[in-house]
């Protein structure tokens, strides 16, 4: 589900970079175009994306944002399996309870990432069908 960060410099030429046409799901759309002259690696260290601070509204804002312009992602790519893997309620909700001992060992925190995630879900979708009425 998630997007590769690192490439060697002539793989990213070779593909001609990031679709700068695209505002939701360019990271994606990369890492699958790379995926296409070999294997992607993994490290099974983390990464830490640091948010700082984040507020529900800014995120959800986002997630809106993101939702409301992935359907020039959606049209260049059609593979159902990872549309699926990277957009699909389930295959998130799945991850989310991947750990549930490690999720709700704090349960207030757990509640509070399941609340924001349901959120997000919500805003995200109705970010997509303002997308796809604005588009029509």
């Amino acid at each position: 589900m998630e997007a590769a960060r690192f490439f060697k410099k002539e793989d990213y030429l070779k593909v001609g970079g990031y679709n700068e046409s695209m505002v939701g799901g360019e990271d994606w759309d990369l890492s699958q175009r790379i995926e296409q002259f070999g294997k992607i690696g993994r490290i099974d260290q983390y990464i830490f994306h640091n948010e700082g601070h984040p507020k529900l509204y800014n995120i959800l804002k986002k997630k809106f944002y993101y939702a409301k312009n992935i359907t020039k992602y959606l049209d260049v790519n059609k593979s159902q399996q990872n549309i699926k893997k990277q957009t699909g309620i389930s295959q998130r909700y799945k991850l989310f309870f991947s750990q549930p001992k490690k999720l709700f060992k704090n349960p207030i925190l757990g509640l509070g990432m399941l609340f924001m995630k349901t959120c997000e879900f919500g805003f995200g979708g109705f970010g997509y069908l303002t997308g796809k009425c604005v588009k029509i």
